[in-house]
């Protein structure tokens, strides 16, 4: 079976959560099933990894640039990673072909459209320096662009679900809101497959003894992903933590913000790592925390449950509470609630003996994630959709 998976970066694991996935589920495609995997994205070679097999750009241009590759390679399946990327592109180039087309959604359900506060923000992080004019406009007039600009991605979304042959969400607590959202009649079309573990292997129990006083944060450094708060956080009890320390992996826009705000808290105790392979990182750390705003299932949550690093998070998107079993094998705070966070942070790190339960746990309970049981899932899903091409 051929496939082709579709996104803006290439399927490089440092470049984030969604080209690890991709990543993930090619390697265990090819090696397993006998899959031939294709990959198109633009161009990005800051840290290539991956030769691409075409370069796909949202340009009409690349219409039957993407036709012929199709055609040349018996393309039987199309995963697009992202509903908003190149989708007009692709329904023409695959017009009157065989092949069958995935949509997958990799964040919270409009969470950025529709809550105004967190898109205000978004919009003040903005250089204003790049765009003035676009930039004052969009400030003066933010309740007549936000409304205009939910009902555009809305339609487009809305769109993509009747263009698709099968729409794919992270988790079924998703499902009904995506219905409601739509008022879609015929769901048939929406299928939950969670995110597959990055790792083949899992933190032996006996290595537990070798945790380090370390926090681990690993995200890009996006606006949406939060770090910020998790800043503010560690502001708040870094006096009484005697010497953990607080380790972020990773980079992005926001890095040199984030570097400010560390000196003007006075932090002493925070280092940036940088862009690496986080598994080492994983197998050191204790505690891992997190605030995005908008995931939809954190690979980086399920990375450090299955090394054995205690996860703290926020319940910002439905999937934690399939990830996480409260207070078993990691703790879930309220949204936006800071000071519960930092309370709940500090008291983990005090109890070693609670810490290490939650870690076993942890370790054992990650394992339904497993690559095997996920990439089976797609493996069906392909195989029902070819089934009649």
């Amino acid at each position: 079976m051929n496939i082709l998976f579709i996104d803006n970066l290439e399927p490089n694991p440092l470049l984030g959560g969604i080209s690890r996935v991709i990543s993930c589920l090619a390697s265990s495609l090819k090696e397993n099933y006998g899959f031939v995997v294709s990959h198109a994205a633009e161009k990005f070679d800051k840290h290539k990894q991956t030769e691409l097999d075409i370069i796909l750009k949202d340009d009409q241009s690349y219409i039957p640039i993407l036709r012929q590759f199709l055609i040349n390679k018996d393309i039987d399946i199309i995963v697009n990673m992202r509903p908003t990327y190149c989708v007009g592109i692709i329904n023409k180039a695959k017009a009157d072909l065989k092949c069958k087309y995935i949509i997958e959604y990799h964040s919270t359900p409009f969470y950025a459209r529709k809550d105004k506060k967190f898109a205000f923000k978004r919009l003040l992080r903005y250089d204003i320096k790049q765009e003035p004019f676009r930039y004052s406009i969009k400030l003066l007039l933010f309740p007549l662009w936000y409304h205009l600009s939910y009902l555009r991605v809305s339609k487009l979304w809305k769109r993509n679900y009747i263009n698709a042959d099968k729409y794919i969400l992270l988790s079924n607590n998703y499902i009904d809101d995506f219905v409601n959202e739509f008022n879609i009649i015929d769901a048939s079309k929406l299928l939950a497959i969670n995110n597959p573990l990055s790792y083949k292997e899992f933190l032996p129990i006996s290595r537990l003894q070798n945790k380090q006083k370390r926090v681990l944060i690993v995200s890009r450094l996006w606006n949406y992903k939060r770090i910020d708060m998790s800043l503010e956080i560690w502001k708040l009890i870094e006096e009484q933590v005697g010497d953990w320390e607080l380790r972020i992996i990773g980079d992005g826009p926001e890095e040199e913000y984030l570097r400010r705000l560390v000196c003007r808290y006075n932090l002493k105790r925070v280092v940036f790592v940088g862009n690496t392979e986080p598994k080492e990182e994983y197998e050191k750390a204790s505690l891992f925390i997190s605030n995005s705003a908008i995931d939809g299932w954190m690979i980086t949550l399920t990375e450090a449950q299955q090394m054995g690093t205690v996860p703290l998070v926020m319940d910002s998107y439905k999937a934690v509470y399939q990830i996480i079993t409260n207070h078993e094998d990691g703790i879930i705070i309220q949204n936006n609630n800071v000071d519960e966070f930092a309370i709940q942070l500090l008291t983990l790190m005090k109890n070693d003996v609670k810490r290490e339960e939650m870690a076993k746990a942890a370790i054992k309970n990650s394992k339904r994630f497993a690559v095997e049981n996920i990439v089976a899932q797609w493996v069906e899903l392909f195989q029902e959709l070819t089934l009649n091409k």
